[in-house]
């Protein structure tokens, strides 16, 4: 069982309010934790930043993770506290002199629909997965495991997978969101763990980024 809630290397739970940015919320997740790791620094980098600066992607009409990912590699991230949240669109206002120093160095594709590959790559950093996210059974979670097969594989929103473990003979997985901490289970959420491409399509897309 690995759990990455429990350690110090994550930031708490963020909520991005009606701006679809959940592609930067799980991007900086990605990076703040994989950063902290290697360097034993937990920045609170800022997520507006990639939505006014990320000009592949598309601010709070959507994005991608990985091509944030890649924007990192050339545009130092910038901390929350100098670059703060609005929820919505706005000018880019990057600084390379007022940054945190935090980079990527490239990203890697977890094996997609394996959940071995997934538990194995959990056991060195979190990482962004996708979703679909807009069936009510998904939104209306509180608590306890969600073992909904039917809420589909059309991916339409961006997480991240924190960790996994065990309730009785069901593992399930740890889903960090970005709906503040009042939703689900104090903004996370457990997931049956089953084969193929998971429930709600989780184990699709997953990928965690390689930082300085």
């Amino acid at each position: 069982r690995v759990l990455f809630r429990s350690g110090n290397c994550l930031s708490p739970v963020q909520d991005q309010g009606q701006c679809g940015s959940c592609w930067a919320f799980s991007t900086v997740a990605s990076v703040e934790t994989s950063y902290c790791q290697t360097n034993s620094t937990l920045y609170k980098i800022s997520e507006q930043q990639l939505v006014d600066c990320v000009k592949l992607c598309f601010g709070c009409n959507g994005g991608n993770a990985a091509i944030a990912f890649n924007y990192y590699e050339s545009h130092y991230a910038m901390s929350e506290a100098s670059y703060a949240y609005t929820a919505k669109d706005g000018t880019c206002a990057y600084s390379a002199n007022n940054n945190t120093g935090v980079k990527t160095t490239g990203f890697t594709n977890v094996t997609a629909d394996s959940p071995d590959a997934m538990k194995a790559a959990l056991n060195t950093t979190i990482m962004s997965v996708a979703i679909q996210a807009n069936q009510l059974s998904f939104q209306l979670y509180t608590s306890g495991v969600f073992t909904n097969t039917n809420c589909g594989t059309q991916l339409d929103h961006a997480t991240n997978f924190v960790g996994w473990g065990t309730e009785g003979s069901m593992d399930y997985w740890i889903m960090r969101n970005s709906w503040g901490s009042s939703w689900g289970e104090n903004g996370y959420m457990r997931l049956e763990v089953v084969n193929g491409s998971g429930l709600c399509g989780i184990q699709m897309q997953p990928q965690w980024p390689a930082t300085n």
